[in-house]
């Protein structure tokens, strides 16, 4: 067993990571996040440790998916932060793979989310831009042209801001013709027919001579 390997060889941290995955798969993640800890504490080749470091951060990537869950979005910003540092050690590591690509692009787009959900778009943006340079995550360009789409028109109707809001139905604009991927479930014709609202909102607001303004602001 896993776990009696683990404590007559408790240097290596192969033993643990196999008794963490076990855990893991039994739905004890309680127990197995302390031992995928202490796989990275203790010493090992490079890719040992790069394979700790990097089962840690999809460990904690699916922790945060149930605090998302539990509407603890704080915990989960915090938990998402900590996975990006495991797969950046990684990455510091010398070792490349698409799943931690993958999983790099997973933890942005989801840190994008999050934020968007705690009502911080700035910080929302600069991930979901993040990830939409990463492998695999371009439909994170709509989400985040949806959420900027939104935000104009709060500048528009409640703050009574047409500077901010034509920027930001530009910025909007801009981000969902790049979306060369879409969300799960949105459609060709969602993306054509939302971009035709940005360009309707737009034209409006430049035929009454409004000047975008030269930030975003939110």
């Amino acid at each position: 067993d896993f776990k009696a390997t683990s404590q007559r060889h408790p240097l290596d941290p192969a033993n643990l990571l196999n008794h963490a995955g076990t855990l893991r798969l039994l739905g004890r993640s309680e127990e197995a996040e302390p031992i995928y800890e202490n796989s990275i504490k203790v010493q090992g080749g490079m890719e040992v440790a790069f394979q700790a470091n990097y089962k840690f951060a999809d460990f904690l990537l699916q922790k945060s998916v149930s605090e998302y869950a539990r509407k603890d979005f704080q915990a989960t910003i915090a938990t998402l932060q900590i996975a990006l540092s495991h797969i950046d050690r990684s990455k510091e590591l010398g070792y490349r793979s698409t799943q931690l690509d993958d999983l790099n692009t997973r933890a942005h787009f989801s840190l994008g989310q999050v934020f968007e959900t705690v009502g911080d778009p700035e910080r929302a943006i600069k991930q979901y831009d993040h990830a939409a340079s990463l492998r695999g995550g371009g439909s994170a360009h709509y989400l985040g042209g949806l959420m900027l789409g939104s935000q104009a028109a709060n500048a528009w109707t409640v703050r009574g801001s047409e500077e901010d809001a034509l920027r930001l139905f530009l910025e909007a604009e801009q981000r969902i013709i790049k979306a060369k991927a879409l969300p799960q479930g949105v459609t060709a014709k969602d993306k054509n027919e939302y971009i035709g609202y940005l360009r309707k909102s737009i034209r409006y607001l430049k035929g009454k001579n409004v000047a975008p303004s030269k930030t975003l602001n939110f």
